[in-house]
């Protein structure tokens, strides 16, 4: 049985279906970092939704976007700086989003001033490491989506993205 979020299946899984592996690697790494993680809850999401812009995933960017807004209830601006890859409005989110990113387009080789940057803003060594985390269970599902064209679940589809 796919697991299901939110009362419905989300069509990664069932593009995912042909191995247990991926499903379970990716479901139980994103439940170890939601319950142990001293990033919030907030600052989780907006790591995933950046790191699916960077891997620009269609199907994830969408899914993000509507978690962050629904659930997170986080500001419209934020989320549209993210997704359009803009800087964005708050300087220790941006920090985040910014180091998130450049992780993913880098493969994980940081310039000093970046590394700066995150730790300047509050961030610590260990939440650097649950990023790192985060970008290996995510791309797990950005690439799925990328081999099997994935479409976003029709409670995500008003989200579409696009890169611009």
């Amino acid at each position: 049985m796919l697991e299901k979020q939110n009362g419905y299946s989300l069509n990664i899984f069932e593009d995912m279906s042909a191995s247990p592996i991926p499903i379970r690697a990716y479901i139980d790494a994103q439940a170890l970092v939601y319950k142990e993680a001293t990033l919030s809850k907030m600052e989780i999401n907006l790591v995933q939704l950046a790191v699916s812009v960077e891997n620009e995933c269609h199907f994830c960017v969408p899914a993000h976007t509507a978690s962050a807004l629904r659930r997170d209830k986080l500001d419209s601006e934020i989320i549209e700086a993210i997704r359009r890859s803009l800087p964005v409005p708050n300087q220790k989110i941006d920090a985040l989003v910014s180091l998130s990113k450049s992780l993913v387009h880098n493969r994980g080789k940081l310039a000093g001033n970046e590394l700066r940057s995150f730790y300047e803003q509050g961030f610590s060594e260990e939440q650097l490491f649950e990023i790192l985390t985060i970008v290996a269970y995510k791309t797990i599902t950005n690439y799925t989506s990328h081999l099997m064209g994935t479409k976003p679940n029709p409670e995500h589809r008003e989200y579409f993205w696009a890169k611009s």
